[in-house]
């Protein structure tokens, strides 16, 4: 039943179980902190740190707090690049909530050969919206010269490969990536955590199995493959057996243009046909 649900392959779910039930947690937590370095695509990783000013990070896993001093892209209401700022302070309300401004971002929609869409639910190891479930992949595009380059958008497409291969173990090439949106949207995760993003919406078909992906467990917690029809039922019924909500970008999403985006899709097979925004203008979302 859980391969079933999931969508994991049998390495996967193993290590996803062990890691929630053994007593040996810790010692497998231990084990894993060099592979993971390699896990992490090349990226030059910053030594993790327990405490980063007056908020205190010693309870989440080091697979998020090593890259908390990884500098995002701030942008204003326009996406404007204005500074940058460290992924913890970004994410901080006490900073959002004083006019913070947003930081640039971007949400992967995956379609596979039969227009169905790759959900995840978000890990319990993350330090926002933990066990969540949300479109295909979710990040940032970091404030170094190659994912901070606007032209054609190749920096957050770079970010997005990146991302992509690091949590679902899927190479998807960056010019594969179709900007389909750019779009605006604040929310508290809670009361010390939250998000303040402009969001590229990413939209790519691939033919890859409906049923295997080879997942990062610090990372994500499970997948499911939907089609337009069954996304709604899915997430309603995930949040009233299992209390396990819907993160509010995605929400936000579906609430503006995302049926009618699939809908194109269905129509003509090709995200080079969906129509897209006016990718000069970022579109505020509500949920």
């Amino acid at each position: 039943r859980c391969v079933q649900e999931t969508g994991i392959n049998a390495e996967y779910m193993g290590k996803s179980l062990f890691l929630r039930n053994s007593p040996l947690k810790q010692m497998l937590k231990n084990l894993n902190a060099f592979k993971l370095s390699k896990l992490l695509v090349g990226l030059p990783q910053k030594q993790a740190r327990a405490n980063f000013g007056s908020v205190s990070t010693e309870s989440y896993h080091e697979s998020q707090t090593s890259s908390l001093d990884q500098d995002l892209i701030l942008v204003d209401e326009n996406d404007r690049v204005i500074s940058r700022k460290n992924r913890k302070d970004a994410h901080l309300n006490s900073y959002i909530d004083k006019d913070g401004k947003p930081h640039r971002a971007f949400s992967v929609f995956l379609f596979n050969q039969h227009n169905q869409l790759l959900l995840q639910q978000r890990a319990s190891y993350k330090i926002t919206f933990p066990l969540y479930w949300t479109n295909t992949c979710c990040s940032h595009p970091l404030y170094i010269e190659d994912e901070s380059n606007e032209q054609d958008n190749i920096g957050v497409r770079l970010a997005a490969s990146r991302r992509v291969e690091y949590e679902l173990n899927l190479k998807i090439q960056p010019d594969e990536f179709r900007l389909i949106s750019k779009a605006l949207y604040k929310s508290k995760s809670c009361s010390v955590w939250g998000e303040c993003e402009v969001d590229y919406i990413l939209f790519v078909k691939k033919n890859y199995d409906s049923t295997l992906v080879n997942f990062n467990p610090y990372e994500v917690g499970a997948v499911r493959w939907v089609s337009a029809s069954d996304i709604k039922p899915f997430l309603l019924n995930k949040a009233v057996t299992k209390d396990e909500q819907t993160t509010p970008w995605l929400k936000g999403i579906m609430k503006y243009k995302l049926f009618d985006w699939w809908n194109q899709l269905n129509r003509t097979n090709d995200v080079t046909k969906v129509q897209l925004d006016d990718l000069t203008k970022v579109v505020p979302l509500s949920e």
